[in-house]
């Protein structure tokens, strides 16, 4: 094997999810080139990835876009892994013109499986997450797989420069409005974390998240320090790498910390974990309202509670989340 396109688009939390397939498939093929085609909005996720040779940033209109024809240059490819599995992705394999030895695999989405979940609430009995999904697209080529999760290297780990991580991060945004708890709950927990505990608080997030970090700090009252509004994926690492723990909700920054193995209390709402896209590990807590028969009610989140009541994130209290937190601290050497 000389050669490996692995191809997923979006969303951006998925893209970091890919990450471990990367390396997976490097410690199989430890001599194989490996390019990845993304989404161009999610490139700087495999900016400084030493794993990957080549980057192309695909526009969302493939059929103009002049990156397909820089994919195909570095054709033929050995191995053609597709993530993605729809009609950019199909559009970018037939660009590569590719001979009949090439090789490609496509991931199984389990479609079924996730409507039957979240309309008929049918849980599954084992569940797998999204990264053993990437894994068994290519496990009949005896790629190995392994826990150690997804990683999103910064310029700073190549220099060897890393700040001493003395900050709680909180980031309280999520692309859809049913997976981001309150602002009220938000504030008392900052106001719990600076007030009683004494601790160094950073809001965390992008551009569409500062009026919601406006608000907490308005309503904690308490010295805050502020990283949102951050508008590329360097600036979020450079504020991330502050942390020594992070509370997030079910977002692609949630996937972020624990790429940058941050230990992180993640807050469920309107998705659950059963859907794949839960962290692992010994340094990681779940925040949910288990037993409401209306969860989850998508598998992406949505704009606003199809109920009304919005009980899986109105219920979940601070003094929950600050558990969570606290004892993810106590662990700390």
């Amino acid at each position: 094997m000389q050669s490996i396109l692995l191809i997923r688009l979006t969303s951006l939390g998925d893209v970091i999810l890919a990450s471990g397939l990367v390396r997976q498939l490097k410690g199989a093929f430890p001599d194989a080139a490996i390019d990845v085609a993304v989404d161009s909005r999610f490139a700087d996720v495999w900016s400084h990835n030493p794993r990957v040779r080549s980057v192309y940033a695909i526009d969302r209109q493939v059929r103009t876009n002049s990156e397909l024809s820089a994919v195909a240059a570095q054709a033929p490819y050995d191995l053609v892994v597709d993530l993605q599995k729809n009609r950019r992705s199909k559009q970018i394999i037939a660009s590569l013109q590719l001979p009949a030895a090439s090789q490609v695999v496509c991931i199984n989405k389990h479609r079924w499986e996730k409507l039957a979940l979240v309309w008929l609430k049918r849980r599954p009995r084992v569940v797998t997450p999204i990264t053993k999904r990437y894994w068994n697209t290519v496990r009949d080529l005896r790629v190995m797989y392994d826990e150690a999760g997804p990683e999103v290297w910064s310029a700073d780990d190549a220099s060897g420069v890393h700040p001493i991580a003395k900050c709680i991060g909180v980031a309280p945004g999520a692309r859809h409005a049913t997976k981001r708890w309150t602002t009220q709950g938000y504030a008392e927990l900052v106001r719990h974390l600076v007030a009683d505990n004494q601790e160094n608080v950073i809001l965390l997030g992008g551009p569409d998240d500062v009026t919601i970090c406006d608000e907490i700090e308005s309503l904690a009252n308490v010295p805050v320090m502020r990283a949102d509004g951050a508008r590329n994926l360097a600036q979020t690492l450079a504020a991330l790498d502050r942390c020594r723990l992070v509370v997030s909700n079910d977002s692609a920054l949630m996937h972020l910390a624990r790429a940058r193995r941050i230990p992180v209390v993640a807050i469920f709402g309107s998705t659950v974990q059963e859907l794949g896209f839960a962290p692992s590990g010994a340094d990681v807590r779940i925040v949910e309202r288990d037993g409401l028969p209306c969860r989850p009610c998508s598998h992406i989140g949505r704009d606003r509670c199809p109920k009304g009541h919005f009980r899986c994130m109105n219920e979940i209290t601070s003094g929950e989340v600050a558990a969570a937190v606290d004892s993810l601290l106590s662990m700390a050497p």
